[in-house]
């Protein structure tokens, strides 16, 4: 595989020293100015000069798991694209890795080509991200103090621009464009058909609450994402004169 033409910061957090060696020189091989720890505790790179691109989130200590890894992660560094490669093959354990905040999870064994194909992807979906946020207001659903840019497949505020995972931004561009109007769980589901991982009602719950802790003034008086009782969740326009909704 040929190198990268740019040189693109990742960081490697591993427990194990020698797989973290071998991945950061196999990176390194390919073109990538790489870097690695041996757990979150020890990533203080991530806020010096390094200030990474991607981090790869893997095996790290025993007194923190990898989804509470990643729950540290997305909420100490929202704005950073991390990968999540998981110790197990479990289905569920992926998909909590990505209901944390991970933007993309591999499991062992893995392939290290795999691994590289998955960080260009993610980079690409950031840049698209990025890009659009600078060049395209219409069509952006305001938000309190934040706008929901659909064809930037992100949030805008005056803390900058948070790019939504592909479960995110399937439901809310799915909730937006029903606005008013209540959306069933299996409505969702089906919103959700081209994520990955597997969708279920518990998987839309749960991507509901990360929403609303990303889009609500207070996640736990929900004023845009409200549920409506025996139906699902409804998107309330921020002008709307709506009443708020019964929660359960």
């Amino acid at each position: 595989m040929a190198p990268t033409s740019s040189r693109t910061r990742l960081f490697v957090i591993e427990q194990d020293t020698l797989q973290r060696q071998q991945l950061v020189h196999y990176l390194v091989g390919q073109g990538f100015d790489a870097q690695g720890a041996p757990s979150p505790l020890h990533a203080s790179a991530l806020q010096s000069d390094l200030c990474p691109d991607v981090v790869i989130l893997g095996r790290t200590t025993p007194e923190m798991n990898g989804i509470d890894a990643c729950k540290r992660m997305r909420e100490q560094h929202k704005h950073l694209p991390f990968i999540r490669i998981s110790d197990s093959s479990d289905e569920l354990e992926r998909i909590l890795s990505l209901e944390m905040g991970a933007d993309d999870c591999l499991s062992h064994p893995f392939s290290p080509r795999e691994l590289v194909a998955r960080v260009r992807a993610v980079l690409r979906r950031m840049a698209q991200a990025v890009h659009a946020a600078t060049t395209v207001e219409a069509g952006a659903i305001r938000m309190g103090e934040q706008q929901f840019q659909p064809e930037a497949r992100g949030l805008q505020s005056a803390r900058g621009f948070r790019a939504l995972n592909p479960v995110e931004f399937a439901l809310l561009d799915a909730l937006v464009h029903s606005a008013s109007t209540p959306l069933s769980r299996p409505q969702l589901m089906d919103a959700m058909r081209r994520c990955p991982g597997a969708i279920t009602p518990r998987a839309v719950d749960a991507a509901i609450m990360r929403l609303r802790k990303l889009v609500e003034p207070n996640p736990n008086v929900p004023r845009y994402i409200q549920t409506v009782r025996g139906q699902g969740y409804v998107f309330v326009p921020h002008d709307s004169k709506t009443p708020a909704v019964l929660h359960f």
